[in-house]
């Protein structure tokens, strides 16, 4: 399940999901986690691997190639358990311009497809003044 705080448009957020892994799969201690944001997310130039979590932990590294992620685990994960990612708002993913539903891909070790979170619906900032 995908987590976006603020889930608003145009704004820095935290994003988290979870994800089971299947029989047979394991998530090795170096293993990666390829994470596709979608159109018009704003990656910075520069992530700092402590502010991506796997499994409580931050990740050993991270790679960006324009929406995609590569992240480096630094703790395993056995088959049938859950995997939590986490990008910290202090990362600097910043949301994107247009509202409407986000998804995020994910696999494990560069195999298969991405798979999909659950979408999440972004929706306009709305400046609210109270008059007293």
């Amino acid at each position: 399940m995908l987590k976006i705080v603020p889930a608003k448009v145009n704004k820095k957020a935290q994003y988290s999901f979870s994800f089971i892994l299947e029989a047979g799969q394991n998530l090795s201690k170096s293993g990666k986690i390829d994470v596709k944001f979608p159109e018009g997310t704003t990656i910075p130039a520069s992530l700092s691997a402590s502010q991506i979590l796997v499994g409580g932990k931050p990740v050993s590294s991270v790679e960006a190639n324009g929406l995609e992620l590569v992240l480096t685990s630094a703790v395993a994960v056995a088959e049938e358990n859950a995997v939590d990612v986490v990008f910290k708002a202090e990362a600097g993913i910043v949301n994107t311009k247009e509202p409407g539903e986000v998804k995020l891909g994910y696999r494990v070790d560069g195999a298969g497809d991405y798979l999909m979170t659950t979408g999440v619906e972004l929706i306009e900032s709305r400046l609210e003044v109270s008059r007293r």
